[in-house]
């Protein structure tokens, strides 16, 4: 990212919802189909799965003390950025479009943002 910054480039973030996992859809017992592509990705099996959505839950609570959903919350963690000029999200209805866009007037405080990476660390 300092790279990019120094030399103006925009970074387009891809997947902020980290292939559906910050989306709160998904339990530690999910199982993906065989043609979903994270079938074959490590970090959607086993225990894995189970601590990246337990890292989930924290961040969702941190959504909730904000009162803002844990996809805005994600889409607003990358938005904060400078140096992000896009961040690609694949709204399938009118509904999720308009969660999307929500993020867009999200600011995350400097506490909030010590909170989110505790929990990232976690």
């Amino acid at each position: 990212m300092d790279y990019c910054r120094r030399n103006g480039i925009g970074i387009l973030v891809h997947s902020p919802l980290a292939k559906g996992l910050l989306t709160g859809r998904y339990t530690p017992r999910s199982v993906f189909a065989p043609d979903d592509e994270r079938s074959g990705f490590e970090d959607f099996r086993g225990e894995t799965f189970s601590r990246h959505l337990a890292r989930a839950d924290r961040l969702l609570e941190i959504a909730r003390h904000k009162g803002i959903s844990l996809v805005q919350l994600a889409i607003a963690w990358t938005l904060r950025l400078p140096v992000v000029a896009c961040t690609l999200v694949g709204g399938k209805n009118p509904a999720q479009v308009s969660e999307h866009v929500g993020a867009a007037g999200v600011t995350l405080t400097e506490a909030e943002l010590a909170r989110i990476d505790a929990a990232l660390a976690g």
